[in-house]
């Protein structure tokens, strides 16, 4: 059965992105791209069960859900399949599609590292294509190095003249974060800035855990947590009235984040704790300050100047469009 030219996104579902990456991909090839979740559903515990690799536990829910993808794989004779940080797949599962469609090209892009998502290694020869927004990971196992993005709507915020909030942080919250937000909550005290922060926790359950368990969950009674994230709108309407977005990247990744390119993007300074940032050419002093984890100072000054605009040509470069054209670059590529 051959190829017949479609494209198949497969990916978790997350914050709305994989609904814009299959929106820009659509736009570039002109056609219409299919999209499948990479999990049967999206509760705490199935989440839970394929990130750590329990799926016994969920084995019939995925099978049925990996099936239904075979399925539909076999009847669209998809081309082109781009996957996106797989949880809770096998070498057998890449051996249906390739029984189904032989010559498919598959490729495989990591935003998380692999020591983070270390069930991944297993099947990275079922990919004809790897790219990892991780450079040590580029180094270490091969992968193209294609860093993460700005969606488009991070470019068109209208932005405050002059805005109330100095720093905002928006973002899931984990121990190591909650660390460095306590610091900067203090620096912010100290020095008189208006510090906005939105902690999103992905369950109840997984704060009630922390709570008891880990150590930088204690006395957080002054601090407000949130089980629903914000929708892109919000964040944009925060975004427009700061001067400064404050971003702590996982302690087990060396990659930017998401929230890097979008703040850059959208004209705003950036305050990040990821020293490797300075490796890249959106690294400039007047945009971005580089604070210690363990010794938060922020100089006021870097709040009150200007932020100083891109050269086109750099901060295109992480655009989605940009992005979307690097992935759909290797289509071609030789199994």
């Amino acid at each position: 059965m051959k190829c017949n030219g479609g494209f198949l996104l497969i990916s978790p579902k997350f914050f709305g992105y994989e609904k814009e990456i299959k929106i820009e991909l659509e736009r570039q090839l002109k056609a219409d791209v299919s999209y499948c979740d990479i999990r049967p559903k999206n509760d705490f515990f199935t989440k839970l069960f394929m990130r750590i690799g329990a799926t016994f536990l969920i084995k019939k829910r995925i099978k049925q859900h990996q099936d239904g993808i075979i399925e539909k794989i076999r009847q669209e004779k998809f081309s082109t399949i781009l996957l996106i940080n797989p949880e809770g797949l096998s070498n057998e599962f890449f051996k249906k599609i390739k029984d189904v469609v032989p010559g498919v090209n598959i490729i495989l892009y990591l935003w998380d590292s692999v020591e983070n998502k270390p069930l991944v290694k297993p099947l990275l020869s079922n990919f004809s294509q790897i790219y990892s927004f991780d450079k040590n990971d580029c180094q270490q196992y091969g992968f193209d190095f294609l860093p993460l993005f700005f969606s488009n709507s991070y470019d068109k915020i209208a932005r405050l003249t002059t805005p109330k909030i100095d720093i905002a942080f928006i973002g899931t919250v984990h121990s190591q974060r909650m660390n460095v937000i306590k610091k900067v909550e203090a620096a912010s005290v100290r020095d008189n800035f208006v510090f906005y922060k939105y902690l999103y926790i992905q369950n109840w359950i997984i704060f009630v855990v922390r709570k008891i368990a880990d150590k930088n969950f204690k006395n957080v009674s002054q601090f407000t947590f949130n089980f629903t994230p914000l929708t892109s709108q919000e964040i944009n309407s925060v975004y427009a009235d700061t001067k400064a977005i404050l971003d702590i990247e996982h302690d087990k990744q060396k990659g930017l984040t998401m929230r890097t390119f979008e703040t850059l993007g959208a004209g705003l300074k950036l305050i990040t704790t990821n020293k490797n940032i300075i490796d890249y050419d959106i690294y400039t002093p007047e945009n971005v300050l580089v604070i210690d984890k363990d010794n938060v100072h922020i100089d006021p000054e870097f709040l009150n100047t200007p932020f100083k605009d891109y050269p086109e040509d750099i901060i295109g470069k992480y655009s989605l469009s940009s992005w979307v054209s690097t992935i759909l670059s290797s289509q071609k590529r030789d199994l």
